[in-house]
């Protein structure tokens, strides 16, 4: 993900609001920040955009445009994200609503790549509000420690049992070839 940084004055915006248009049509904007500064000589807004690179040689963006969430993510997030979207599923008929209401998927990945997973961070996730975090917040940060933890779990290499004789290949060839 990138990082692009826009100053708008309010009073001639023209030349700098075109190249903020010409940037959102031609990228996958992901994030959209906006603070409105007064200092003594001038107002302007400050606008922060995180963005993927749109075009061909875009890893995360598919040709109709949407996002290729594994390739964003790689296999062991994707993994994560997959089981998420499923939890996600099973939350939404419990509360009978659309999936998206719970958590759409940027959201979701967005929650993945934090680097602190917290209900304050989450907060911070475009589309994500005060009523989300309370209502489906705590639940999906236990999900997704659950998730992890049975990952490690299953991915630590399981010792065979042995018993006191050790035994050739041949030996067990024998016994149950």
């Amino acid at each position: 993900m990138q990082f692009q940084f826009f100053k708008i004055p309010v009073d001639y915006p023209t030349e700098e609001a075109e190249a903020l248009n010409t940037f959102l049509r031609t990228n996958k904007i992901v994030k959209i920040e906006k603070t409105f500064v007064t200092t003594s000589t001038e107002s302007y807004w400050a606008i922060s955009v995180d963005y993927i690179l749109a075009g061909k040689n875009n890893e995360f963006v598919k040709s109709k445009g949407e996002i290729d969430y594994k390739a964003l993510l790689g296999d062991e997030l994707f993994e994560v994200f997959d089981q998420l979207r499923t939890f996600r599923k099973e939350v939404a008929v419990k509360e009978a609503i659309p999936v998206y209401a719970v958590f759409n998927n940027d959201e979701l990945s967005n929650i993945l790549l934090l680097k602190e997973l917290s209900l304050e961070k989450m907060k911070k996730i475009k589309g994500i509000g005060e009523q989300k975090v309370k209502k489906f917040g705590q639940l999906f940060i236990e999900q997704i420690k659950k998730i992890k933890q049975n990952k490690v779990k299953t991915n630590q290499p399981t010792q065979p049992e042995t018993n006191e004789t050790s035994q050739s290949i041949d030996e067990l060839d024998i016994r149950f070839g």
